[in-house]
C-alpha cells in the first residue's frame, strides 16, 4: 500500500484506537458526581466505584497505548521500506536515463498455450527482517516491476514468499529476468517435477501421425549444430554478466539448461543495433489501439469467416499469458513487442471459424499473424504515441514508431532458432519429454502442456511452413502488408495447406522437410569459429544425446 494511501488508515487507527477509554472516563465522572445529584441519601457508595473506574482506567490507557505504539511501529516501517522502494527506482532512473515500467516479454512459442488449471507455487524472499533475495529483485525484476507488484505475497513466521502460477507466464519472467542461479534451478526443477507428475496420473495425450513424428525428428537432428553454436553464445553471455543490471551469483560457473531463458535475453539485447529498443517500442503500443489494429487486420483476411469475439475462457488464458502492466486512473495500458506477438499468434488461431478437429489450418493462421506482428513495416504501421493516443499530448511530432526500432524489435525475436524448436519439440510426444527434459537444451514450458501430442507436432510443421512462405514472399522492411494482392496470397496458401493436411499429409510432410532447411539454414564453416569455446565440453554432451534420441 502506497504512502498516501497509508496515511488515512494509520490516522483512522489513531483515533479509534483510543476509543474503549470514552466509557470508562464517562463512568468515573457519574461516580464522582453521584452522590451529590442522584444519590444523596446514600453518599458512601461512590468511593469503591471511583477505584475501580481508575485502575480501569489506568489499565485500558496502558492497553491502548502498547497496542498503538506497536502498530504504529509496524505500519511506519512499512512507510519506510516503501519510501526507500520509491527513492531507489527514481535514482536508477536517474542513472540509467529509462523507466522503471519496461515489462517482460513471452520470447519462446509466443502465444502458443493450453487451458491448464492454475498451479500456484511460493517462491522464496528471504527472512525477515532482510529479505535478501527480494533485495536482489528489486534490483533485477525492474523491467517486470509491474508484474512483481501484482504478485500475492505469503508471510509464514519470519519468512516471506510470494505466490506466482506455473502455468502462466509467471515462471518464464523469473527465468528470464532473474539473475539469482538458485532461484532460476528451483524453478527449473519445479516445472519439470509437475509435468511429470500430470504425465503419470493425467489422461494420456492425443499421439500425433507417426510420419510427422519422423519428420519432426529429422529436422530435430539437422540443428546439431546450430544449436551447439547457441550454446556457446549463451556460454560467452553468462561469463560476462557481472556488469549492474545483470550481474550473475556465480558467472564463471558452468552453463545450465536453467540459465537459458536469462541467458537469451541479454543477447537479444545486445543483439539489436537500436539500445533499449524495446523500452522505446513499448511507448507506441497502447493495448486499445493494438487491438483495434487486430480487428481491422481480421476483417481484411477472413471478412466472413471471422468470429465475433473471442470467448471469455479465452480471453482469460489470454491474460494469464500477458504480464499485465500498470491500469491506475491516468496510465495508459501499454504492450511490449513480444507481447504483441503473443496476441496475434492466440487471436488468429482463436478467431476464425476452422473446426476444432482441423488444428493444423488453425495453426497456420495464427502463424500467419505471428508473422504480420513481427514485419517491421506492420509493426510501425499499427503503433500510436502513448501520449498521442490518450490525447495528453496532441502536438507530439512522431506519431508511429520509428522504423529503426521496429526493426530491432523484430530482429529481437528471431535469434535462437534451434533452441526454440527444441523447446517446442519436448512436447510432441510424452515418450520424448520424459526422455529430454531432464537431459536436453530445452526449457519446460508449462503452457505447453495440454497441447503434448498431436497439436504441438502440427503447430511445429505449420510454423515451419508459414516462415518458409513469408521468405518467398521477399517482402522489404517497408512494404504495405495490408494490400489486397497480398492478403489474397496468404489466404491462399492457407486455405492450400490447410486442405492438402487433410488429403494427402505426405506432401505437406515433404514441403516441411524441404522448407525447414531455409528456415533454419546449415551452419558454414566459418559460423563454427566461435570466440567463446564450450566450458569443460558443456554442451558436447547434450547435442550427442539429442541426436543419438
Amino acid at each position: 500500500m502506497c504512502l498516501k494511501r497509508k496515511a488515512p488508515h494509520l490516522f483512522l487507527f489513531l483515533s479509534l484506537v483510543h476509543f474503549p477509554q470514552l466509557p470508562v472516563l464517562l463512568f468515573s465522572f457519574l461516580c464522582d458526581h453521584a452522590p451529590t445529584t442522584f444519590f444523596s441519601d446514600n453518599s458512601d457508595l461512590h468511593f469503591p466505584f471511583i477505584q475501580i473506574a481508575n485502575y480501569y482506567l489506568f489499565t485500558f490507557s496502558l492497553f491502548c497505548f502498547c497496542v498503538c505504539l506497536r502498530y504504529s511501529l509496524l505500519w511506519v516501517t512499512e512507510l519506510t521500506l516503501n519510501a526507500q522502494l520509491v527513492l531507489f527506482l527514481l535514482y536508477h532512473c536517474a542513472q540509467t536515463q529509462r523507466g522503471p515500467l519496461k515489462e517482460g516479454e513471452m520470447p519462446i512459442c509466443p502465444g502458443l498455450c493450453g487451458e491448464l488449471a492454475a498451479v500456484p507455487f511460493r517462491v522464496f524472499l528471504g527472512t525477515l527482517p532482510t529479505l535478501a533475495v527480494e533485495e536482489r529483485f528489486l534490483r533485477q525484476l525492474q523491467p517486470v516491476f509491474a508484474w512483481y507488484s501484482s504478485r500475492k505475497r505469503v508471510k509464514e513466521q519470519a519468512n516471506e514468499f510470494i505466490e506466482i502460477d506455473l502455468a502462466s507466464c509467471d515462471a518464464e519472467l523469473l527465468l528470464r529476468y532473474s539473475h539469482i542461479y538458485y532461484v532460476r534451478r528451483q524453478l527449473f526443477d519445479e516445472l519439470i517435477e509437475r509435468q511429470m507428475t500430470l504425465l503419470d496420473s493425467g489422461k494420456a495425450p492425443k499421439m500425433a501421425e507417426p510420419s510427422l513424428l519422423q519428420c519432426l525428428a529429422g529436422c530435430n537432428m539437422t540443428i546439431a549444430d546450430r544449436l551447439q553454436l547457441e550454446i556457446r553464445q549463451l556460454g560467452a553471455a553468462k561469463r560476462a554478466a557481472s556488469v549492474p543490471g545483470r550481474r550473475e551469483l556465480d558467472p564463471v560457473a558452468r552453463l545450465e539448461v536453467y540459465d537459458y531463458a536469462c541467458m537469451m535475453r541479454l543477447v537479444e539485447e545486445d543483439a539489436g543495433a537500436v539500445g533499449d529498443a524495446e523500452m522505446k517500442a513499448r511507448a507506441y503500443l497502447p493495448r486499445e489501439v493494438i487491438e483495434s489494429k487486430l480487428g481491422h487486420l481480421t476483417q481484411l483476411l477472413l471478412g466472413s469467416d471471422a468470429r465475433a469475439a473471442l470467448d471469455k475462457k479465452d480471453v482469460k488464458l489470454l491474460n494469464r499469458m500477458i504480464p499485465p502492466d500498470y491500469t491506475r486512473v491516468g496510465c495508459v495500458e501499454k504492450l511490449r513487442p513480444f507481447d504483441v506477438t503473443a496476441y496475434f499468434r492466440f487471436y488468429g488461431e482463436r478467431i476464425n471459424n476452422v473446426k476444432v478437429e482441423n488444428y493444423f489450418k488453425r495453426a497456420l493462421w495464427g502463424h500467419v499473424y505471428r508473422r504480420f506482428a513481427t514485419t517491421p513495416s506492420f509493426l510501425s504501421g499499427v503503433s500510436t504515441y502513448w501520449a498521442r493516443h490518450s490525447g495528453l499530448d496532441a502536438s507530439f511530432t512522431t506519431t508511429t514508431m520509428p522504423q529503426e526500432v521496429a526493426v530491432a524489435v523484430c530482429d529481437q525475436q528471431i535469434q535462437f532458432p534451434a533452441i526454440k524448436f527444441r523447446a517446442q519439440y519436448v512436447y510432441t510426444s510424452p515418450e520424448t519429454a520424459r526422455q529430454l527434459w531432464r537431459t536436453d537444451a530445452a526449457v519446460p514450458l508449462m503452457r505447453l502442456f495440454p497441447l503434448m501430442g498431436s497439436r504441438t507436432a502440427e503447430d511445429l510443421a505449420a510454423g515451419v511452413l508459414t516462415d518458409a512462405f513469408w521468405m518467398h514472399l521477399g517482402l522489404s522492411e517497408e512494404e504495405n502488408l495490408l494490400q489486397d494482392s497480398l492478403l489474397l496470397k496468404v489466404r491462399r496458401f492457407v486455405d492450400e495447406v490447410g486442405d492438402m493436411y487433410e488429403t494427402n499429409i505426405d506432401s505437406v510432410l515433404k514441403r516441411v522437410d524441404d522448407n525447414f532447411k531455409q528456415v533454419v539454414p546449415q551452419l558454414k564453416a566459418e559460423d563454427l569459429q566461435v570466440d567463446a569455446p564450450l566450458q569443460d565440453g558443456e554442451g558436447e554432451d547434450t547435442v550427442r544425446e539429442t541426436v543419438a534420441a
